[in-house]
């Protein structure tokens, strides 16, 4: 029924927000060398493809988690399929937001792209960051 369905829900977001507080913060690396003859724009990039694999980790780990909060397989499953709806919205959000930054008031190409990467990773890193606090 629509209550049920309402139920699992809540249920859900109480559980996935235990789960997000029960996370140490933990900084971020600010010192991540990149390989050398990267330049800033190729930098940024390494960067982002780096912290997207991690916040895919730390997704994967949650979804692990929610055997923590209930038993119930119907609930994690109802719950996993939340997880992932969410953390999709997201992704396509920070490509929307990227894409929108990195075209206003760029001259070149290569501006372009610097721009994007750098975006993506800032975005990327103020998750992962929300996700463990």
């Amino acid at each position: 029924s629509w209550r049920w369905t309402m139920r699992v829900i809540a249920s859900c977001a109480v559980a996935f927000l235990m789960l997000m507080l029960s996370h140490p913060l933990t900084a971020f690396a600010q010192d991540d060398r990149c390989p050398t003859g990267f330049s800033n724009d190729a930098c940024d990039q390494w960067r982002f493809e780096r912290a997207d694999k991690m916040l895919s980790e730390l997704v994967v780990s949650e979804i692990s988690d929610l055997g923590k909060w209930s038993t119930d397989r119907l609930w994690q499953e109802e719950a996993k399929k939340l997880l992932l709806e969410a953390h999709s919205a997201w992704q396509a959000f920070r490509a929307a937001e990227c894409k929108a930054r990195s075209t206003i008031n760029v001259i070149s190409a290569r501006t372009r792209a610097g721009k994007l990467s750098a975006c993506l990773l800032a975005l990327t890193q103020q998750r992962i960051a929300q996700i463990k606090s």
